[in-house]
């Protein structure tokens, strides 16, 4: 907006005609106004809740609040100047300004209509102190939202890692509970495996043992010279026969048992075959000089 679009929109609003002055004259050398942030006759309140008007405003962005008065000796016209009751109503409206956050300039009339480069030259001093602390002011503001924004992006950063850590724990705990579990039953299969064998080989070994026991049977009998390691005992002996004795078995024993009493002598050679252990019911004496006897 330009300073002939402000001057048409706001023709109608001027209290006097030093303010019209002042906006043809003064803020026309004020290259730097913003005529969209300019406004005239603002309302606004003192603190005893007078309504009142300021002449003019300037009020942009990050804070810049510029208020210009201009003010007449004279408030009534008749030469007297102001009265004591006008310099306290005077005082009172500057600092209702003053405290709602205005920066205040005043101008006298005759300044306005005498010295407008004057007037002018306050107003680009103050707009520029105003615009450095505004511009201050919103680099800070943008700073410190920047940095919220970028805690906020990193403290969203870290719960997403933390929350991948703890899913990664769990896993490692879950997969060392696993492979545990694991070891354990491959740990159990194997020794239920290697304990098969051996109860297998010994089922099949144990029935071999009574095989091997020399002198069980005729078919297996003991050599006569190792027949004094088994006195007391049933066993079939093979050597050299020269006298057989019968002797009656005790009441103890099975009717038809025998035992056998082998003696060497000069009556000759032969052999003699008791009965086996198990059954002793049979026994078989046989020569080879005098034939066989089986009783």
């Amino acid at each position: 907006m330009n300073q002939d679009e402000w001057l048409s929109r706001n023709a109608a609003q001027f209290g006097s005609e030093f303010e019209r002055l002042f906006a043809l004259q003064v803020l026309s050398l004020v290259a730097e106004i913003r005529y969209e942030s300019l406004s005239l006759q603002f309302p606004f309140k003192d603190v005893d809740g007078k309504q009142r008007y300021c002449d003019f405003v300037i009020s942009e962005e990050g804070g810049v609040r510029i208020a210009i008065e201009i003010d007449g000796y004279d408030k009534r016209g008749d030469g007297t100047g102001m009265s004591h009751d006008d310099f306290i109503d005077w005082q009172r409206r500057q600092a209702a300004l003053t405290s709602q956050g205005w920066r205040v300039l005043r101008f006298a009339n005759r300044d306005v209509r005498d010295e407008p480069a004057r007037c002018a030259g306050h107003i680009r001093a103050l707009l520029e102190e105003e615009r450095k602390k505004a511009h201050s002011l919103l680099s800070h503001t943008r700073q410190h939202a920047g940095a919220q924004q970028l805690a906020a992006v990193q403290g969203s950063q870290i719960k997403g890692l933390n929350k991948e850590v703890s899913v990664m724990k769990y896993t490692i705990m879950s997969f060392t509970a696993l492979i545990a579990v694991l070891i354990v039953v491959f740990a159990f299969k194997g020794n239920e495996s290697s304990a098969g064998p051996v109860l297998a080989s010994s089922a099949v070994a144990a029935p071999a043992a009574p095989a091997a026991l020399q002198g069980a049977t005729c078919d297996n009998p003991l050599d006569w010279r190792e027949a004094a390691r088994h006195v007391g005992q049933s066993a079939a002996v093979v050597g050299p026969i020269i006298k057989v004795t019968y002797k009656q078995p005790p009441r103890a024993s099975r009717p038809g048992s025998t035992s056998v009493l082998a003696s060497r002598a000069r009556n000759g050679w032969g052999w003699w075959c008791g009965a086996s252990i198990a059954q002793h019911s049979r026994r078989c004496c046989r020569s080879r000089w005098r034939g066989a006897m089986c009783a």
